[in-house]
């Protein structure tokens, strides 16, 4: 595909001249490999390697891990911050989120929930530090789902539910579509943390192609990816390099059937 951004003109600066340089292509898109949530994989279980990207999707409830197990592998900070939220909805959502995380870090490193060091920055990104590797990890609330995502590079994710109304015009409800999925996109690019995002134009980041590469000036190659997600949701994620493999813990059922609420 070619670059959306025009030719500049004579008279541009240096500055917009670069800007419009910038564009985006489509990357092969990556195998899909759907598998029945398990938080603790085949020990011992290898942390993503190049091109791998490693997700989770598990509702906010105590089920896979009991409440008090779950509390008791939080660090001080995590508990605290469970206590701060102002609902009880927020605080449970994040206890089971941060619980599950360290009970697939455990798993990998072969250690135990509690012991697990995230590191988290500014943006809500974190890194964990492996005995063979560096980590690069999301946690992301969508709706009732919790989100993890697992990389060995750095990764941007987001999420938003775009339900399609009624007795609207199919090229008006394509443009909404378009619109949401754009949407959807810039924020998983803002999530990464690069500076460069209020130049992209929503006819790039509304691309129909699933699997796009972005070139910027500073920042190198970013590929960003749709994933298949539950109902009216739209995800996707960002990775600093050329993902070619997803798995996606959550996506099937106990007995393979692809879940689709």
């Amino acid at each position: 595909m070619s670059s959306v951004w025009s030719e500049p003109s004579k008279a541009d600066d240096t500055e917009k001249s670069t800007t419009r340089k910038r564009s985006s292509s489509c990357y092969p898109e990556p195998a899909f490999l759907r598998h029945a949530l398990e938080f603790q994989l085949p020990n011992p279980a290898m942390p993503p390697s190049d091109g791998q990207l490693c997700l989770w999707k598990f509702r906010a409830e105590w089920k896979r891990i009991s409440r008090i197990d779950g509390l008791g592998t939080l660090s001080r900070t995590e508990a605290s911050r469970v206590a701060r939220l102002p609902s009880s909805a927020m605080s449970k959502q994040f206890a089971v989120g941060r619980a599950a995380l360290r009970k697939i870090l455990s798993g990998i490193e072969d250690s135990t929930p509690w012991k697990m060091i995230i590191r988290e920055d500014a943006l809500g990104s974190f890194q964990i530090r492996t005995a063979r590797d560096v980590m690069h990890g999301r946690l992301l609330n969508a709706g009732v789902w919790v989100i993890v995502a697992l990389s060995n590079r750095p990764l941007g994710l987001a999420s938003a539910i775009h339900t399609a109304r009624r007795a609207v015009p199919p090229l008006e409800a394509q443009k909404r579509q378009r619109a949401a999925r754009a949407d959807v996109r810039s924020r998983t690019l803002a999530d990464t943390g690069v500076r460069w995002l209020a130049d992209l134009s929503e006819p790039m980041l509304g691309d129909d192609a699933h699997s796009l590469r972005f070139d910027t000036p500073h920042d190198g190659a970013w590929h960003l990816v749709d994933i298949p997600f539950a109902g009216a949701h739209l995800l996707s994620a960002a990775s600093a390099s050329p993902v070619t493999q997803i798995h996606a813990y959550g996506w099937t059922t106990s007995n393979g059937r692809t879940i689709t609420f």
